[in-house]
């Protein structure tokens, strides 16, 4: 095992997914320990919850540790009731232990839930989250990538029998409304992350390459340009670049995305070589591409793009593709409705003008297919091959094959 070199060691650990594997690999000596301490703290989760975030900030106050930590996956919305099990599971468990089984009210459980809830809102709601969170992101040099998500703790989910054998049939549904319960401040944690991660990144000389916000997008982050200006110098480095609009006042949504906020992101994201957009929205409200994506290169460099639940007319796609051609090599569209054109003539110019290595469309209509009427089980089958054979002949020029169809 002493013989082992670096980069064997460095194999081994690579097939090793859970943390606590790494850790038992790390103690099998310290030429382990110290190679495994990259992987160990490559990514990091972080939670709302003040133990979550101190340990982030331990992590940040040794240098041996802060030097290893390159991703950082902030879990800025999540469900309540998870989060307050995944606190208080094991402090119910001692109580039944303790007391042994049923001698623990059910009013008791559940006044114990209730005080994790407040102490945990109290929390968030005070400065003392986002002071933690800055002090931490501040430390660490060389952070590289974020991804702002919705949290799932997959091993703290209650089942119903944990909820009936710690709370009674009552359960702790008729809590979940309180402001106790955390439910109304989901957003307002997201958007003093963000503000956070803002504030850290000023004083840093860290180049976030990869963003990510695959949770709702904060609609303040649209309505304040010094909070979007910031944004912009925050991903101004990014290679990837991925963002989700999705919201439930549509409306709201719609206007500020007409005011063209991206422009001002995109601006300065010349290096991008990725760019994943997501907009889930109503149908009846259109988000329109030359508002979202204007009529100027993104990037020279942009190899891959993703876009989905944007509605646009023919030229428009064109056009776009047209400015990133020379870069351009994976093309996705979904769910994405053309005003005027044809698909297969999207197909046939993208044959001829562009150098793709893949194609994916899926849930496309044209600007005359009646979108409002039932389709059969027949229509939608025909449907999809129809769409795969546009793939088909993007990437390998069957034409014949697709005009047989």
């Amino acid at each position: 095992m002493e013989n082992l070199s670096p980069e064997t060691i460095h194999n081994i650990l690579g097939y090793l997914d859970k943390k606590g594997d790494i850790e038992s690999f790390r103690l099998v000596q310290k030429s382990f320990a110290a190679l495994g301490k990259e992987f160990l703290f490559h990514t990091i989760d972080v939670w709302p919850t003040r133990d979550s975030l101190t340990r982030l900030y331990a992590i940040s106050r040794r240098s041996d540790l802060a030097l290893q930590v390159k991703c950082l996956i902030l879990n800025v919305t999540y469900d309540t009731k998870s989060l307050m099990w995944s606190d208080i599971k094991g402090q119910l468990h001692h109580l039944d232990t303790c007391h042994g089984p049923f001698r623990v009210s059910y009013e008791h459980n559940i006044k114990v839930f209730k005080d994790a809830a407040r102490e945990c809102y109290d929390f968030l709601t005070s400065r003392d989250h986002v002071s933690i969170l800055m002090a931490s992101l501040s430390h660490l040099p060389r952070l590289g990538a974020v991804h702002m998500r919705d949290g799932e703790i997959e091993s703290c989910f209650m089942t119903a029998n944990e909820e009936n054998a710690y709370f009674g049939i009552r359960g702790i549904r008729n809590y979940s409304g309180e402001p106790s319960s955390l439910v109304d401040i989901n957003p307002y944690f997201a958007i003093e992350a963000l503000r956070a991660l803002l504030d850290a990144s000023r004083y840093t000389d860290n180049k976030i390459l990869s963003f990510q916000i695959t949770n709702e997008i904060p609609q303040v982050i649209f309505e304040n340009p010094t909070l979007l200006n910031g944004f912009a110098d925050l991903v101004q480095n990014c290679r990837d670049l991925q963002l989700r609009f999705d919201t439930e006042d549509h409306e709201k949504a719609a206007f500020h995305l007409q005011d063209n906020p991206l422009a001002t992101i995109f601006s300065s994201t010349k290096l991008l070589e990725k760019l994943d957009l997501h907009f889930s929205v109503r149908p009846d409200i259109t988000v329109p591409f030359a508002k979202l994506l204007g009529h100027q290169q993104i990037s020279p460099c942009l190899k891959d793009i993703n876009l989905v639940g944007i509605d646009m007319h023919e030229r428009e796609i064109r056009s776009f593709l047209g400015l990133h051609k020379k870069s351009l090599r994976r093309f996705s569209i979904q769910y994405s409705k053309l005003f005027s054109g044809s698909w297969l003539s999207v197909a046939m110019w993208m044959r001829e003008n562009l150098q793709l290595e893949s194609v994916k469309f899926a849930g496309i209509a044209d600007s005359d297919t009646d979108e409002t009427r039932n389709m059969t089980v027949q229509e939608i089958v025909g449907r999809r091959k129809y769409v795969k054979r546009l793939e088909e002949y993007v990437i390998n020029g069957r034409l014949e094959y697709l005009l047989t169809f």
